[in-house]
């Protein structure tokens, strides 16, 4: 619509457009897809919440999990460091390959370097249950990730959609997150969390440099106020509201083409759209 809002039978529900929309891609990226202005009969939220959950067990702060690096000791360092500005304990996980032959062994090596959760990065479904299994029967009280590339907006929205029948939170994997805006979408499209990779940011994985530390944090800061605006603007005053939207087929979706792009540049203009 021309002032800014949208018919209620305007665009697409998640669920439409990624299940059933006939004639379309298998999958979309974050950039082909965009988020309609609620209706007009919508206000925005006064006050957002961006609290989330790394596990069932694990609550955090913020919805973002960032990678810098492998060693025990740098999760020794992790785990003891403190800011003055930001007193609170500082949340670890601890990837394990599970197709290294030695994983048990670094299980243990990272429990015992304090590692809060563990995630089970990759590797043959088989072989990730027969890890969880070992995991639990070992340290009942750990948390475990799976790990398994939630990559395109599609996967993150089809796999969280069968997740939160289970009450189980999703991570979204962060190599084609490369702007806050991707941020903003993943959370939106039912994400609980969004894995920070340094490869987003200019570095690599396995790198801890000060350099790439602070382009994943500069990342963070302009997600985190892409997120809160987002919700806003979309009325929802948390995470759990905007996946209770969605799954309701009450937020819309659009597909990216060149009128919706002239669209999203007046939202933009008009609402501060992401």
């Amino acid at each position: 619509m021309e002032d800014g809002g949208i018919a209620e039978d305007d665009g697409f529900s998640a669920h439409d457009l990624f299940n059933h929309r006939a004639n379309g891609p298998s999958s979309y990226e974050y950039d082909d897809v965009v988020f309609l202005p609620p209706p007009l009969s919508s206000s925005a939220a006064a006050a957002v919440s961006i609290a989330a959950a790394v596990s069932r067990n694990v609550p955090i702060s913020f919805p973002f999990v960032v990678v810098v690096g492998r060693s025990t000791e740098l999760i020794r360092s992790l785990k003891s460091l403190r800011r003055p500005e930001n007193p609170a304990r500082r949340m670890v996980a601890a990837a394990i390959g599970t197709e290294d032959e030695a994983a048990e062994n670094r299980l243990e090596e990272l429990v015992e370097a304090g590692a809060d959760v563990v995630v089970l990065d990759g590797g043959d479904t088989r072989r990730q249950i027969e890890m969880i299994n070992y995991v639990k029967r070992k340290y009942p009280d750990l948390d475990v990730v799976a790990g398994g590339d939630v990559l395109q907006a599609s996967a993150v929205y089809k796999v969280a959609a069968v997740a939160a029948q289970s009450g189980i939170p999703v991570m979204a994997d962060g190599v084609d997150i490369s702007k806050p805006g991707h941020v903003a979408k993943a959370l939106l499209l039912g994400a609980s969390s969004v894995l920070i990779k340094s490869r987003a940011t200019g570095g690599t994985d396995h790198e801890a440099d000060d350099q790439v530390v602070e382009n994943q944090e500069e990342l963070m800061l302009a997600a985190m106020e892409v997120v809160k605006r987002s919700l806003r603007w979309l009325g929802a005053s948390s995470l759990q509201s905007a996946h209770q939207r969605l799954h309701s087929q009450d937020l819309r979706l659009e597909l990216v083409t060149l009128d919706t792009q002239r669209k999203e540049e007046l939202m933009r203009l008009k609402a501060s759209a992401f």
